[in-house]
């Protein structure tokens, strides 16, 4: 027995049940009073590298808890400790099967036996809602037809089981709605059963799909900083001082403009990164084909040198994480030139298009790193090259960016510089976008 929701938190975050676990804890929220307990299959991955909001299935979720509520900040922390649902997982890592098991079917049941009875003591839940085919299966060891709602009430709580909503049909969550509606309020009203049209394209690829809205928020981001960064001369006749003109004029709009740089950035290697993912992943290696790129690349860096042992999904994780722009271009290179069937067979001007997005992109990262690890600040002589600790290797920062100015110690971005930015994050979209496209 779990004693208290402490003990509960500390427990998951050192939990060591599975041995084939990816990640360096469970992927759990915060228990605190919530009246609502949320349990679905398990975490999805995109929540390692992008932001709740940002994942495609939590924006989904809201809409079809919440109605036309769904799209807003008070829908978000609802899932927060201040707010009124704890969500939970019946499996609450990544498993050793997550990525050949896109349909749930190998669902391990090591934490719903050790935790999710203790969860719903600890937290004694009015309302418990099951997303999820297999969850419900599994729960109930019943299967659900097509939109079918299971409840009924049990030990002074109310369960509900229906599957998880697909983007575009959210509107059939209308009784769990209903259910939710004397727990949830939103300025003072409670959740209305309003469908909330989706503008996603149910045929679109889904990294189009990610893209897409993920690009959209990039480029709002960028109009909202510079809209404040133009105009900055005051209407006000009072006198200002030159320390004021230099905040206004010279260093706020620069700092603002490094978060586009970083966000940006990141927003590039997430991206590839999650691309990557699931071109390596069992669904698209029926063939064991790809996953050779993979041993190239481990015996490229010495890391198959000791052993036999066929790689497995953690070789190609930890070969994503390490080696994702290499990684991009090999995948490229077996698709042009090795794979006579590919989709990308013999298309090598890819290659060139590659080679030069990726050389912006690599001096945006050097750029990047300057920003974020020295606040823009350059040591004298440029960059280190040397080992960690030893000053006196250092190269010449350049920038290949018009924009984005290298002066004697720092880095200062302009609009242009921004533009540029903006240009090049589209342009690698549209290319990712473009060598999916080929394949459906």
């Amino acid at each position: 027995m779990i004693y208290s929701k402490a003990k509960l938190a500390e427990e998951l975050k050192s939990c060591e049940l599975c041995k084939d676990k990816y990640g360096l804890a469970p992927f759990f929220f915060p228990m605190d009073n919530q009246e609502v307990m949320l349990i679905t299959a398990c975490p999805s991955f995109q929540a390692v590298y992008k932001p709740l909001t940002s994942v495609r299935f939590f924006r989904t979720l809201c809409i079809a808890l919440f109605g036309e509520h769904g799209i807003s900040e008070e829908a978000i922390v609802q899932f927060h400790i201040v707010g009124n649902i704890y969500w939970t997982h019946y499996h609450k890592c990544y498993y050793e099967d997550f990525f050949k098991d896109r349909q749930y079917k190998k669902l391990p049941d090591t934490c719903y036996k050790r935790y999710i009875s203790e969860e719903i003591r600890l937290l004694s839940p009015k309302l418990i809602i099951v997303l999820g085919k297999t969850t419900v299966q599994k729960m109930l060891k019943y299967t659900l037809k097509k939109d079918e709602l299971v409840s009924f009430d049990k030990d002074g709580a109310k369960y509900v089981f229906t599957d998880f909503p697909d983007t575009g049909e959210e509107e059939r969550f209308e009784q769990v709605r209903d259910c939710l509606k004397q727990y949830i309020t939103f300025n003072g009203n409670k959740p209305h059963n309003i469908y909330i049209p989706r503008t996603v394209d149910a045929r679109a690829p889904k990294h189009t799909v990610h893209l897409d809205f993920e690009l959209e928020a990039v480029i709002k981001y960028a109009k909202s900083l510079g809209a404040e960064n133009k105009g900055n001369r005051s209407t006000v006749d009072a006198i200002k001082t030159s320390d004021q003109l230099w905040y206004e004029q010279i260093i706020v709009p620069n700092l603002k403009r490094y978060s586009i740089i970083t966000f940006s950035y990141l927003f590039i290697e997430n991206q590839i990164k999650t691309f990557l993912f699931d071109v390596f992943s069992e669904h698209n290696n029926s063939t064991g084909n790809t996953w050779r790129i993979i041993e190239r690349f481990r015996t490229s860096n010495e890391r198959n040198r000791l052993t036999d042992t066929a790689i497995g999904i953690k070789d190609v994780i930890e070969s994503i994480e390490n080696g994702w722009r290499k990684l991009l271009r090999d995948y490229l290179r077996f698709m042009i030139e090795e794979s006579p069937f590919s989709y990308l067979s013999s298309k090598r001007e890819l290659i060139r298009e590659y080679d030069s997005l990726f050389q912006k992109n690599d001096n945006l990262r050097k750029i990047r790193n300057i920003i974020v690890h020295q606040n823009g600040f350059i040591h004298q002589g440029g960059i280190k090259t040397g080992k960690r600790g030893d000053f006196q290797n250092f190269k010449p920062l350049t920038s290949k960016f018009d924009g984005i100015k290298i002066f004697v110690n720092m880095v200062y971005v302009t609009e242009k510089g921004c533009d540029e930015v903006i240009d090049l994050v589209k342009n690698l979209v549209d290319f990712i976008k473009r060598i999916e496209k080929q394949a459906v």
